[in-house]
């Protein structure tokens, strides 16, 4: 896995976390998941898990990091037992331990998806490009969303299909750590900054 909690708290997490949160508090939660959980229904779980165990549904982000590429903050909920410890419920794709958590007191989820915030972590037009791969993604399958129902969605399948494989794309250049400079996936033989780049 590429993309994992950051073993501390960096000073581009910390610039992100104002960015998202007036006043700040980044904490480091235990991954404890219910077995008979969905992975990604952590809105579901908590609700379930309150109404059978009490507690309260805590609204923030999860921040993850792919180590001198980017960092993401992704908008989630863990459940607030009744002895206020964090606890995150929610089964993860991978093996996760620990998530490092920033609560959020202002916002909540209303069936419909907020957009993950990425920064690059260096300057490179790469990873840019890649970044905006995301979002595009991302902004289709928001706008297509069917109401009250944000695991149903309705997208351009040409328009998606054409960010999705650009995403792709990029995301190898990365794993094999090219850069910018690299000679573009296409097989230009061209700087893909003087290729491709977006």
């Amino acid at each position: 896995m590429l993309i994992l909690t950051p073993d501390n708290i960096s000073k581009p997490i910390i610039k992100l976390a104002k960015q998202l949160v007036a006043s700040p508090y980044l904490i480091y939660v235990d991954v404890i998941p219910e077995p008979s959980f969905l992975i990604n229904e952590c809105y579901e779980n908590v609700r379930i898990k309150i109404q059978r165990d009490g507690g309260n549904i805590q609204y923030g982000w999860q921040i993850w990091e792919w180590f001198n590429v980017y960092i993401e903050a992704e908008f989630h909920a863990v459940w607030l037992s009744p002895s206020n410890q964090y606890v995150d419920i929610t089964p993860k794709a991978a093996h996760v331990t620990k998530i490092l958590f920033l609560p959020d007191p202002n916002r909540t989820y209303n069936n419909r998806s907020i957009d993950n915030e990425r920064r690059p972590l260096r300057q490179d037009k790469l990873i840019r490009d890649f970044l905006r791969t995301s979002k595009e993604i991302n902004r289709m399958k928001m706008k297509g969303e069917v109401p009250n129902n944000p695991n149903k969605t309705f997208v351009d399948q040409s328009d998606y299909e054409y960010w999705a494989i650009l995403h792709d794309d990029l995301m190898k250049m990365l794993i094999n750590n090219l850069t910018e400079n690299s000679p573009c996936f296409c097989g230009s033989n061209k700087q893909y900054k003087h290729c491709h780049s977006l």
